[in-house]
């Protein structure tokens, strides 16, 4: 059997381990059928068949930055899908006053505008946005025909008051034009699975990626046998968990440790593996310029031999304080990049 093609839509087996697993660990106030979740290869797969269902070449979708910047690229893939980007709040929070204005000039300039794309934890400042946000957000998409597509990557990487969409479903504007996304790259440590994860109450966008654009996503049948194997031992599951939070928290600690040492200023993570770090002061203009920030970015590559990208090369963002750092790393690459950092900071300040 191991040998033998599968459905498109993924092996039922699996579809049904997912569908219990995001049922426990999203707290998902309903009931999550198995035959309305699809098997996709990563979530750049999901987020490209996505877009092929809400949109025609040309049309474009709200896309709130910073953000991973390849969202854009994923989404653009089939469909032609084109991004309109709008700046979250100062403090990195959704802005439905935002999404108004660009959604307005949009409309006016002639354009087709399907959707909004959410990603919650945020990537890269590490901000959850809340459920009074992320209703706001859907009741703007509900008033103007919008999609909404939310992806919680890290679902299950959390260490802050985080209440996933699927957990107040009952709640939402519009359940039809909502789909969620998740997948086994972050929460598992598992990227090398390439398996991502499609869900919907709206059976005709299931029909529509299941049906289709799935046919060239297929998961290998012996890794999404692998899959179905670890979601199958729910002790083992629990355990893996919660060690990974438990080791995402104290490496946070031991980053924020040495930012702090040196007075550096970050967005305070409540979850994912990464952080959010105010850099200007490392900057050798007096003002945190573009120029500025490129410069800093190969000083960090050159000098200090860190790979540390920033906002407005890598995320789509304006503010050229900003740079991420991983730290969702093993140990010994964690120390030494700390090592590394210090040595940096300690000479630049």
């Amino acid at each position: 059997a191991e040998l033998q093609y599968t459905a498109p839509q993924g092996f039922f087996g699996l579809r049904k381990e997912v569908a219990s697993f995001l049922q426990e660990k999203s707290r998902a106030d309903h009931n999550i059928l198995p035959e309305r979740v699809l098997i996709l290869n990563a979530c750049c797969s999901v987020m490209s068949a996505v877009a092929f269902a809400i949109g025609d070449e040309g049309d474009s979708y709200l896309l709130p930055v910073p953000c991973y910047d390849m969202i854009a690229s994923f989404m653009n893939t089939y469909s032609g899908l084109r991004p309109i980007l709008v700046d979250l709040d100062d403090d990195f929070s959704l802005s439905v006053d935002n999404l108004m204005k660009e959604y307005d000039i949009a409309v006016g300039a002639g354009k087709k505008v399907r959707g909004i794309m959410l990603v919650n934890p945020d990537n890269p400042s590490a901000k959850i946005h809340s459920k009074s946000s992320i209703l706001e957000v859907m009741e703007f998409a509900k008033e103007r025909k919008l999609h909404v597509i939310v992806d919680e990557i890290y679902l299950c990487s959390v260490f802050g008051d985080f209440a996933s969409s699927l957990s107040y479903s009952n709640e939402w504007p519009d359940p039809a034009n909502v789909h969620y996304i998740w997948g086994f790259s972050k929460d598992f440590a598992y990227s090398g699975a390439r398996c991502g994860i499609f869900y919907s109450k709206n059976d005709r966008i299931v029909k529509a990626i299941g049906s289709t654009v799935n046919f060239v996503h297929t998961v290998s049948v012996t890794t999404q046998l692998s899959l179905y194997r670890i979601l199958k031992d729910k002790e083992w599951v629990n355990n893996f968990l919660s060690e990974s939070v438990r080791r995402l928290q104290k490496h946070c600690k031991m980053l924020t440790d040495i930012l702090d040492k040196y007075s550096v200023c970050y967005i305070k993570p409540q979850g994912t593996p990464y952080i959010f770090i105010d850099f200007s002061p490392l900057m050798k203009e007096s003002k945190a310029t573009e120029e500025a920030a490129i410069q800093l970015y190969w000083d960090f590559l050159h000098k200090g031999r860190m790979f540390i990208p920033s906002n407005i090369n890598n995320f789509l963002g304006k503010d050229c304080r900003y740079f991420r750092i991983v730290f969702g790393v093993s140990r010994p690459e964690l120390q030494e990049g700390l090592s590394r950092l210090d040595a940096f900071l300690r000479a630049r300040l």
